[in-house]
């Protein structure tokens, strides 16, 4: 005798080691309290026939039932029991791997089934199934896939066959695949000879994907299940992408010991294609079409439009725009999904280059009549990062002033030091002493080095150094002034476009009522609150940790501008919630502290490590003060307990309260909150971030090998 899947089912709930009424089992199983009680007997009888009878259900009134164990291991009988008439298959425990089961059941399942066989397949009720199929549902919604119902018969997956297989796919390279590691090692070592023969180059993630996507097409191929399109249909690729899948399906066909369609063939080539780097060195003719050439140019134009960005005249932008176009022009014709696995980090690090992606994403859209993937927005980000880092290359000299107490002579020394070491991050040395520091208009003035204390407040960074500057100081110096000074951010932020407790139920709502309060101090068009929605209607400018930073389509001001907003309860903005709100007006004048302005803005709220150093920072200024938490609560009108949460990092300080802390604290924001980016910090410079980011398009020779 064996037990059934009910019987299964009933076994895996009692296996808690806790009293289960006959009411509870009837809810999490869907069925009658005296089916229940008919199969825990059954159940009793299958137990009994185990030699030694090592466990039972024991029935206790009033408080249910229970598996009580006699001897042996209990998991290791449940586990006996479960995989009966499981034909070896792992059997999904989890919604999660429910949903994944489904997806891959259904898409290769080319007959109607019923929600019953599915249940039973999967050992559990009707009920658990259809939950599960909701979210299968949506899922293949996302790839043009339907569920068909057609009643007395169950349901089937239905869609386009490229769209199946891009779905397998995807769930594919979810997934572990050991049981088919070395056939994906055989299919990659033909394919990479192939490549490496007509010198042709993709990145390794699409590498791997296009080799999971042979091995899904085989196996569809063998279902009867095959690739069909009109040839009006296809685009134009290189003569080699033919010659080389011609040979590759030679090899698969006697590899596999089956025949490779004409259509299949040519959508492999379209694949390869679509995932290939161009512009390589070994590419000296690249012919791009006029259509192409074209979008680049209406996309360069749209930076201009909305940021005041002048790319136009950016070669290496263009070109890289160029040659990175020809591959997601096929991508995009024949939805061919390309992953980009560090898509989130782009978004975080480099949200000024996503932002204008986003825009140059609009055109494409108009262009091909398709949303653009954000995995696909997030590689030309990476391109529009490689042409700003480009900009930020120019060394930014600095205006200093050295406080030294030690006579004209030592004064006159340390100008000529300074000029000797940190001659190419100076502009202009000034020299003074204590006295004459009282009377300093600090306006042209990046930063202080002084060789006494300084005790009196200064609204430029102070350093201390020593008279004679040794080895460290050096070190320190140079390294401050390589870094360059931020407090140019404080130049965006007028006091009185910072707005607190911003009541609104929709982000419609908050713009409108940010533009409203902003028109009673500062000039404002009209129409900015449209053309800020209209943009937003193009694609959300909410990043994460409650922060967003909408903008106009194009330029309505002409100095740049923030207005900020601190909505007194969260709300939803698109993509995540949102609190703090940047309404960015960008200026028509020429803004070369634009891209740091924005990026670094982001910085300060993304990023979890700046949050922590806040906390640290505002305890020691704190101390500094000789302030205990209570006296600074008192002073920021907060519950102390409240306020120690708050510094302890419970609790995230505001910009509305890191704000009033400055105030408290008599400090500048830039002391409190570290806007170095992050992409600066430590040893990683930007140059070096993005190189890594570059193999996403363009790898080395030894790139795409099967290890």
């Amino acid at each position: 005798m064996k037990a059934d899947r009910e019987e299964k089912l009933i076994l895996e709930i009692l296996s808690t080691d806790k009293y289960v009424t006959s009411s509870e089992l009837a809810e999490k199983t869907g069925y009658s309290s005296r089916t229940i009680r008919g199969k825990i007997r059954k159940i009793n009888e299958i137990l009994e026939a185990i030699p030694g009878n090592p466990m039972e259900i024991q029935a206790k009134p009033h408080f249910g039932f229970k598996l009580n164990i006699k001897s042996g291991n209990k998991k290791h009988i449940l586990d006996q029991l479960f995989q009966e008439n499981s034909m070896g298959e792992d059997i999904p425990a989890t919604p999660g791997e429910r949903v994944n089961w489904l997806l891959k059941f259904l898409l290769e399942q080319k007959e109607y089934v019923t929600i019953s066989d599915l249940a039973d397949r999967l050992f559990v009720t009707d009920s658990v199934v259809k939950t599960a199929l909701k979210n299968t549902e949506s899922i293949l919604q996302q790839y043009g896939i339907r569920i068909l119902r057609r009643p007395g018969y169950g349901i089937s997956a239905v869609g386009e066959e490229s769209a199946i297989r891009d779905c397998l796919v995807d769930l594919f390279m979810k997934q572990k695949c050991d049981n088919v590691e070395y056939e994906l090692e055989q299919l990659g070592q033909i394919v990479w000879e192939l490549l490496d023969r007509y010198h042709i180059r993709i990145p390794e993630i699409a590498f791997y994907n296009f080799i999971k996507y042979i091995y899904v097409s085989v196996r569809r191929i063998q279902k009867g299940c095959e690739i069909t399109f009109c040839r009006e249909e296809q685009v134009q690729i290189e003569f080699s992408h033919f010659e080389i899948v011609e040979k590759l399906g030679k090899e698969l066909e006697t590899y596999y010991g089956m025949i490779i369609p004409e259509q299949e063939r040519m959508y492999l080539a379209i694949h390869l294609a679509g995932k290939r780097v161009v512009g390589n060195t070994g590419e000296t003719n690249l012919v791009v079409k006029e259509d192409l050439n074209e979008l680049v140019e209406q996309m360069v134009v749209s930076s201009f439009e909305e940021f005041n960005l002048n790319l136009k005249n950016n070669f290496e932008l263009i070109m890289l725009l160029k040659q990175h176009m020809v591959p997601l022009d096929i991508r995009l014709r024949y939805n061919i999904p390309l992953v980009n696995p560090l898509l989130k980090d782009i978004q975080k690090n480099y949200s000024f280059a996503y932002t204008i992606a986003e825009r140059a994403a609009v055109i494409l859209q108009e262009y091909y009549g398709k949303v653009i993937p954000e995995d696909e927005i997030g590689y030309l980000a990476v391109i529009y990062a490689l042409a700003l880092e480009e900009q930020e290359t120019e060394i930014k000299k600095n205006n200093i002033l050295i406080v030294c107490n030690s006579g004209k002579g030592s004064s006159r020394l340390l100008v000529y030091k300074y000029r000797q070491e940190f001659g190419n991050y100076i502009d202009q040395i000034e020299v003074c002493n204590l006295i004459e520091l009282k009377y300093r208009n600090f306006d042209a003035i990046d930063y202080v080095f002084t060789t006494v204390p300084i005790a009196e407040s200064i609204p430029v960074p102070v350093y201390e150094v020593g008279l004679f500057l040794n080895n460290e100081d050096i070190v320190t110096v140079r390294k401050i002034l390589k870094k360059g000074n931020h407090c140019f951010l404080k130049n965006y932020f007028k006091r009185e476009l910072f707005f607190s407790d911003i009541h609104a139920e929709s982000k419609e709502q908050v713009i409108y009522e940010l533009c409203r309060k902003a028109r009673k101090v500062f000039v404002l068009p009209e129409g900015v609150e449209e053309s800020v929605l209209y943009r937003e209607e193009l694609s959300s400018t909410d990043y994460g940790n409650m922060v967003a930073i909408p903008h106009p389509y194009q330029t309505v001001v002409e100095e740049t501008t923030v207005i900020v907003g601190i909505l007194d309860k969260e709300i939803d903005w698109g993509r995540n919630q949102v609190q703090a709100v940047f309404l960015f007006l960008i200026g028509s004048q020429e803004d070369k502290n634009l891209q740091k302005f924005y990026q670094e803005t982001m910085q300060i709220f993304m990023n979890e490590k700046v949050m922590i150093q806040v906390h640290e920072n505002i305890k020691k200024y704190r101390k500094l003060n000789n302030m205990t938490q209570e006296k600074l609560a008192a002073a920021l009108e907060m519950d102390p307990q409240y306020y120690a949460q708050l510094e302890r990092g419970e609790r995230n300080f505001s910009l509305e309260k890191i704000v009033k802390i400055c105030s408290v604290l008599h400090v500048n924001v830039e002391d409190i909150v570290d806007i170095t980016p992050v992409e600066n910090s430590g040893k990683e410079s930007p140059a070096r971030k993005l190189e890594r980011l570059l193999p996403l398009m363009e790898t080395d020779a030894g790139a795409g090998k099967i290890h």
